[in-house]
């Protein structure tokens, strides 16, 4: 009898679920923008819609699969009709729409998104703002006002949920905000500049493009500087700045008149003034209500 380590298999095995729940899916949305597209690092998208080439790592592909066991295993409990709920966010056109997939739309009203996580996280502030911005997006889409967000833990098998509360005013900011995204990445596209969208530097050490990225160099500069000054700061023992998720739409100055206001037959965002105004008239009857 023998038993050993079989490397080749392995890969074989891992390179199955990349190709199949990584690799694949990211074919089948072709040039669609999702939600997800909009929640990381806009040059990730940039990246994927010019065939950039990416490199997933064994941690990566590992939290995928759990994620995947969690979200499964949660969706047994709920109704079929309330898994993987589309939603999506009008544009100009419907080839510019946003996507989703909301894990769980809970009663039609509630929407939960599901993580896993190799990670500790007992407290709001420890849960990665990427995941929150998901789950505000979708609660934006949908017009609602609570979600959550689940999360499991690899090691400690334990199930926490960190409840997500949004003003009639956060939604509408958010929907500009994912506009703003959007209409930065098409442009971005359309003329070939990977300087048109910003990029979040505090993502690079778990990138899939960071060594083919455009401007992967720039972005692991930011990386160490950021990595520099949070050491800097515990040692200072000063306390970490807390997420502001509206913070980029105030310091961009955003002007509204061009996000979907003026109703004009040229305006980039005209569908989506439709959409607000809808989540206007709704937030209204609730308040009256």
């Amino acid at each position: 009898m023998q038993i050993f380590y079989d490397k080749e298999k392995s890969m074989e095995l891992m390179e199955r679920i990349q190709n199949k729940f990584g690799d694949e899916n990211r074919y089948k949305r072709g040039t669609d923008i999702h939600v997800s597209d909009l929640s990381y690092c806009l040059m990730k998208t940039y990246c994927r819609l010019n065939g950039i080439e990416r490199k997933q790592t064994k941690a990566n592909i590992g939290t995928m699969v759990f994620g995947i066991i969690a979200e499964t295993i949660l969706a047994w409990t709920y109704p079929k009709d309330v898994l993987q709920y589309k939603s999506h966010m009008p544009m100009t056109s419907e080839e510019e729409d946003v996507f989703g997939h909301i894990d769980i739309f809970e009663q039609f009203k509630y929407p939960l998104e599901v993580k896993a996580s190799r990670k500790q996280v007992f407290m709001a502030s420890q849960v990665p703002v990427q995941w929150i911005e998901q789950l505000m997006s979708y609660m934006a889409m949908e017009g609602c006002n609570i979600g959550w967000i689940v999360i499991f833990n690899i090691f400690s098998t334990q199930i926490i949920a960190f409840k997500l509360v949004l003003s009639q005013q956060d939604i509408m900011d958010w929907l500009v905000i994912l506009s703003v995204r959007r209409i930065q990445i098409m442009k971005a596209i359309k003329e070939k500049n990977p300087n048109e969208v910003p990029i979040r530097a505090d993502e690079y050490g778990l990138c899939d493009y960071r060594f083919k990225c455009p401007r992967g160099e720039e972005c692991y500069r930011k990386s160490r500087e950021i990595a520099e000054q949070k050491s800097k700061d515990k040692e200072e023992k000063k306390k970490p700045t807390r997420y502001d998720p509206f913070a980029e739409k105030r310091e961009q100055n955003f002007n509204p008149n061009l996000y979907g206001t003026s109703g004009n037959k040229g305006d980039p965002n005209k569908r989506m003034d439709e959409n607000l105004r809808k989540l206007k008239e709704a937030g209204k009857q609730l308040t009256e209500g």
